[in-house]
């Protein structure tokens, strides 16, 4: 049931933009929303298992550092605020 809802991923780097630039493109991204805090990114998939696969060797191509990756939902209570919404 929880697969039905996108996971939510935050990651923070010091090339939000061309990270963003580089995601939108990926057909296993629904969303980016670009946090207020500077340097992070909120990355909305429905296939989360293909985004952590594929993820890595984006990075690699791109040169790109991650200083914090983590995702949104991990917890009983985002799931279940997921799943009322």
């Amino acid at each position: 049931l929880i697969d039905q809802h996108p996971h939510r991923i935050f990651i923070s780097t010091d090339r939000r933009e061309d990270l963003a630039g580089r995601l939108v493109r990926e057909k296993w991204v629904d969303s980016i929303e670009k946090q207020k805090e500077a340097r992070a990114l909120i990355v909305a998939t429905r296939s989360p298992e293909e985004f952590y696969t594929k993820i890595p060797g984006v990075l690699a191509e791109e040169g790109i550092s991650v200083t914090e990756m983590n995702t949104q939902d991990g917890d009983l209570e985002a799931v279940f605020k997921s799943l009322v919404k």
